[in-house]
């Protein structure tokens, strides 16, 4: 079977090797299973944000590359801004096209598409239905769904997207009840997460115990991934007590006003910002620490909580949507989001127990429902049964 993967965003571009990183760890997991995966990348640039990296030409054709035995097509070209989706849209599509009939010419019509988000590469997957039979998967796994971020028009074409798709799959059940307002009444939502990226089902090393509580908590350094209320909250709990120690991982717009609040909070000697991490960098810091914090405001599932049930360690996250599918009583503890006071005492009660949890049990558990073979296997069975029909 050739499964044909199309990410809305771009696939592991150089200057942001983390978007398409889900839609990584599906293809090697399909590939894996044998089936034969290509990906579409489609990697277009404002003029404006061109000029100000001083980039001047951009190679309107398609590259064909090789990555983890995967074929990779991209096409890179310069784009109307993405301000105006009417315009940015149907051009993003049009070169989803373009890079289409490349990849066909060089390895052949796939037999299923899938593609993750409804914009834009349902609406890719939706002209190459009509033009050329193709059935398509939808997985679904934008946050824009929680905040309500579309226009009336885009809403339209979601719609569209989703009435057309052959299968239509959530990365969580939460997300899965907020898209269901855009479906036909006919239309049913089956909960597929991502998987793991075969590094964290590799060994791991669980922590020698030591002196002290490290907490470890890794996203975007933006608002809406909660660090302010987290710097907060560890404050409440444990500013002056040298013994707790706070990691914090990832790169973003207020990472200077976060370091200046740790200071303002009095904690700064107990917080550590180490930047952006590879993932075997984040497989080290989650092996070293002994608990695994998300303060996020919203999550469509939440990668990085598998990640560190993989390495056994147990989680104190919010109850802002993909968590909650993810936690019990057994791996961690859950609370309000931007409740800063609910979080301290959970980071206080989590201090005070973390090594009561089993962390091989958690760690087994995890593999169980987020590796990578099972999520194949899942996913292998929903494109036989649309090839099926």
């Amino acid at each position: 079977m050739h499964i044909l993967v199309i990410p809305s965003e771009r696939y592991l571009p150089k200057d942001r090797p983390l978007e398409g990183i889900f839609q990584k760890d599906n293809a090697v997991a399909l590939r894996d299973s044998g089936l034969t995966v290509g990906i579409l990348s489609i990697e277009l640039h404002g003029i404006r944000k061109m000029i100000g990296q001083r980039r001047f030409f951009v190679h309107d054709r398609v590259v064909h590359t090789k990555e983890e035995g995967i074929t990779v097509s991209r096409i890179s070209a310069i784009a109307p801004p993405n301000r105006y989706p009417r315009i940015f849209r149907p051009f993003w599509v049009l070169k989803g096209k373009q890079v289409f009939k490349e990849y066909v010419k060089t390895y052949g019509m796939p037999d299923v598409i899938h593609a993750h988000n409804a914009l834009n590469a349902g609406l890719l997957a939706l002209e190459l239905k009509k033009e050329y039979k193709l059935p398509y998967v939808v997985t679904e796994h934008s946050s824009q769904f929680i905040k309500g971020a579309f226009t009336p028009w885009e809403k339209r074409k979601i719609h569209t997207v989703f009435s057309h798709a052959d299968a239509l799959i959530a990365v969580s059940p939460s997300l899965g009840e907020v898209i269901k307002r855009y479906l036909s009444s006919h239309q049913t939502v089956s909960v597929v997460p991502n998987p793991l990226d075969r590094l964290f089902e590799n060994d791991t090393r669980l922590k020698n115990r030591a002196e002290g509580v490290v907490f470890f908590s890794l996203a975007a350094l933006v608002a809406t991934k909660g660090f302010f209320e987290l710097l907060e909250s560890f404050a409440k709990s444990f500013q002056g007590d040298s013994a707790k120690k706070l990691v914090i991982g990832g790169d973003g717009p207020e990472r200077d006003s976060l370091e200046q609040y740790a200071s303002e909070l009095g904690i700064e000697k107990q917080v550590t910002f180490v930047g952006l991490l590879s993932k075997k960098e984040v497989k080290r810091h989650m092996e070293a620490c002994d608990v695994f914090v998300l303060a996020s405001h919203f999550e469509t599932f939440g990668v990085v909580i598998t990640e560190a049930l993989a390495c056994g360690k147990p989680v104190v996250a919010t109850q802002c949507g993909g968590p909650e599918y993810l936690i019990d009583d057994s791996n961690g503890l859950l609370v309000p989001p931007k409740e800063t006071g609910a979080l301290a005492v959970a980071l206080q009660k989590m201090a005070n127990s973390f090594d009561s949890y089993d962390g091989k049990a958690i760690r087994m558990a995890c593999l169980h429902r987020y590796g990578s073979a099972k999520i194949a296997s899942v996913l292998q069975s929903i494109y036989n049964k649309l090839l099926e029909h």
